[in-house]
């Protein structure tokens, strides 16, 4: 017999958490939420009708904290637990555990997860199933040399693949025989911090692969059905960063068998809930592998549910409840259709002209359009922090539109018009993507990012020079009280005495401006501005723009400025610039970029430079130390490893050299910019 919950306790944190939190209110279901220290000020712990307090900041004191979680449930009187994604959403021990106690998991049974967490054993169960997987090793001996024989009889290049794996963590391509032993390393390693598991598989990989999974769904009763396909293809280390449906380029037929192999997968265990079962699409030969189930909600459910009408959180919950499927017929003429485009593009607080290294601080100001057909699932707003201890994913932008093409176009003018300031984000390097020609003509494999790295990490620096020629006038204009808003940067009411200066000024060109030359920094450049000329017959001021080392720049014409308001700079053409200024940086949304610029220069030395010394490129834990003072590195050496949200970054040696000094320590906390490593070149 089913039950209807009266009470649900959220196992997640962030956007995912305000996500099911919506449904619930819809249903008229309290919510719990449960935070941890770092998430004490968070949004969804605002919206909750009920919140308690976990522990530390760490995951695995907080969010993977299984009898704390029990304790929380038994004390707010929950009926069921929405485990989101991510966390305990996969453990089969915590689905276990909940049942003994006689609350509902929304999610599929213990032994499901159990099958399909596994990828060694859910390769077997979909082999016995009829279901094509892709050719490999998945067998229990671990012992590297026999691992290194297989990998040697499936051919270069393969993938190293953790069992219990997900989200690209644990996951290494080898191109090469004498690259396995190093990455076999690493990716056990990561597997084995990410997920307590370091045991791996190997796979032969596909050459030009789409990455295409479809949206499965199964009742107590024995009813499975799908909600079309979603294409997954666009991703930066292993991880998606654009989702779309229905998915381009493929034929109907292929879909169907997809789609009827999809529902096949899910029930040879019998499956109940919410499911995505993931082929590797090969292009060539339009071939496709079973990749994985993921037995939970996925990040990218929205563009379902924006193509079909469908709430998919609420047939989880009614699921879970024991209630058939709101429709079990694949075929009938009432079964909910695929209608329009749907396009979601996941926003990350990470630097892509940086190898995607994260970035953490807090978020000053956020901002995205709020029209028809755009959703945007988010956990953070205004003042919100981002940490170093979570994934860097602050929001999904969805939009819907009736074609592709309409729907693109929609995102890339919705995206324009986006900003966040505070954190380094992705939003300007999701433009770029979005408006390549191959990804609007739909020609797209998991390989788009890597195949076109030097077209979208390319930076126009006529956006750069016109960025820093307007933060000449800022800092002319408006921070005349330069020394009292340095003295306040950093302190607690730093926000409340910012929101008091006066809002609004009249633009007034004078000496000071005409005169008076500036020294910034942005995104790595050193740039100096002076103001070149002013044409009263025009209105424009002139500013020569140059960047340091290089010498190289151009003349920046500006319109004349009519008015500078606490956050708009307004020019006599209608154009507007937002900024937002906190302590010594200045905030600029020009075009689709947020401009983070520092008015004094960066005490920065990048790995890749011909620099002696070796800084952190972002907050994180030291998690490996391969060299010792005396060393002789040759080019290419891994000195030290470092992880931050899971991932892996790793220090190597630019040049040959001798180390000299060791800042860090195995196991040691470091922040971004701190000095890890000195060496001395060598012959």
């Amino acid at each position: 017999m089913g039950m209807d919950i009266q009470k649900l306790l959220i196992a997640n944190r962030g956007e995912i958490a305000v996500r099911i939190i919506k449904t619930c209110k819809k249903l008229g279901i309290m919510t719990v939420a449960i935070f941890s220290e770092a998430d004490k000020g968070a949004l969804f712990v605002k919206l909750a009708d009920e919140s308690y307090f976990l522990g530390e900041s760490e995951p695995q004191k907080s969010y993977l904290n299984i009898s704390k979680i029990i304790e929380i449930c038994k004390q707010s009187g929950v009926d069921a637990v929405h485990p989101g994604y991510g966390f305990l959403s996969e453990n089969d021990s915590f689905c276990k555990i909940l049942q003994k106690e006689g609350i509902l998991f929304i999610g599929p049974s213990p032994e499901s997860i159990r099958i399909m967490g596994d990828k060694v054993e859910s390769r077997k169960k979909m082999v016995e199933s009829g279901v094509p997987v892709v050719p490999g090793y998945n067998g229990e001996s671990q012992e590297e040399e026999l691992l290194f024989q297989k990998a040697r009889e499936i051919g270069f290049p393969l993938m190293i693949k953790a069992t219990a794996g997900g989200g690209g963590k644990g996951m290494k391509k080898v191109d090469k025989a004498g690259e396995f032993k190093h990455l076999l390393e690493s990716a056990k390693r990561e597997a084995k911090n990410a997920f307590g598991n370091d045991k791996v598989f190997l796979e032969r990989y596909i050459t030009s692969p789409r990455h295409i999974e479809f949206q499965v769904f199964g009742d107590t009763l024995g009813n499975v059905v799908h909600l079309y396909e979603r294409d997954c293809s666009v991703q930066r280390r292993h991880q998606k960063i654009i989702e779309e449906s229905p998915g381009i380029n493929i034929p109907i037929e292929i879909k169907h068998k997809m789609g009827e192999i999809a529902v096949l997968a899910a029930k040879s265990i019998q499956y109940v809930g919410a499911g995505t079962v993931e082929f590797i699409y090969e292009v060539p030969t339009q071939e496709f592998y079973f990749l994985e189930m993921n037995t939970r909600l996925q990040v990218e459910h929205p563009v379902t549910e924006m193509v079909t009408g469908l709430d998919l959180v609420e047939w989880q919950i009614r699921v879970a409840e024991g209630k058939p499927l709101p429709y079990t017929d694949q075929d009938s003429p009432e079964f909910p259709k695929q209608k329009g485009h749907s396009i979601e593009v996941r926003i990350y607080a990470e630097d892509s002209e940086n190898n995607f290294a994260p970035s953490i601080g807090k978020i000053h100001q956020v901002s995205f359009p709020d029209n028809d057909g755009i959703r945007l699932d988010t956990g953070v707003e205004n003042h919100s922090e981002v940490n170093i201890y979570y994934d860097p994913m602050l929001a999904k932008l969805i939009v819907y539109d009736t074609n592709r093409e309409t729907c693109l176009n929609k995102l890339i003018q919705t995206l324009e018009k986006s900003y966040l300031f505070g954190v380094t984000t992705n939003i300007s390097y999701l433009k770029k993507i979005l408006s390549h020609p191959e990804f609007k003509n739909g020609n797209i494999t998991t390989h788009f990012i890597e195949n076109h790295t030097h077209v979208l990490g390319e930076t126009k620096k006529e956006e750069i020079y016109k960025a820093f020629a307007l933060c000449t006038i800022l800092h002319s204009i408006r921070y005349k009280i330069e020394d009292v808003w340095n003295l306040l940067s950093g302190f607690q009411f730093w926000d409340e005495f910012a929101n008091k200066i006066e809002h609004s000024k009249d633009f007034v060109l004078d000496s000071d401006i005409l005169n008076k030359g500036y020294q910034l920094s942005c995104s790595g450049f050193e740039v100096s501005t002076i103001v070149e000329s002013y044409d009263r017959y025009k209105n424009c001021l002139f500013f020569k723009v140059w960047i340091e080392g290089e010498k190289q720049g151009g003349l920046v014409e500006i319109p004349n400025l009519e008015r500078v308001t606490h956050e708009e700079l307004i020019f006599s053409d209608g154009s507007k610039v937002v900024y937002y200024r906190y302590g010594l940086n200045t905030y600029l949304h020009l075009g689709d970029e947020a401009y983070y610029i520092r008015n004094v220069p960066s005490a920065y030395a990048s790995q890749e430079s011909s620099s002696n010394t070796f800084y952190s490129q972002m907050p994180g834990k030291v998690i490996q130390i391969n060299s010792n003072v005396g060393d002789k590195l040759k080019t290419g050496d891994v000195i030290l490893v470092m992880e931050a949200m899971k991932m892996e970054n790793t220090i190597r040696a630019h040049s040959n050299c001798l180390v000299e000094k060791i800042h860090c320590s195995v196991g040691d906390m470091v922040s971004q910019d701190e000095l890890l490593v000195e060496v001395k070149p060598t012959v």
